[in-house]
């Protein structure tokens, strides 16, 4: 279960971050102080989001661990 959040997770990383690279030549000249393809900034971004993506994937896979299964059927 975590593993398939997580690979959807990336897909989303790559399709976003070659969106927002290209994006970001276009909107250069808002940007004070910073370059199109500022490493630390995207990196950051990354991290914080991949973060909540792994949080909000595992919390509900340690939950589902916790009811035996002949209970789930059950109520099926």
């Amino acid at each position: 279960m975590l593993w398939e959040g997580m690979r959807l997770v990336a897909f989303g990383m790559v399709v976003g971050l070659t969106g927002s690279a290209c994006l970001s030549f276009v909107l250069r000249s808002f940007f004070y102080g910073l370059s199109p393809l500022d490493p630390i900034t995207f990196l950051g971004v990354s991290i914080i989001l991949a973060t909540a993506a792994l949080l909000a994937c595992w919390l509900p896979a340690k939950r589902a661990t916790r009811v035996h299964p002949l209970e789930a059927l059950r109520y099926e």
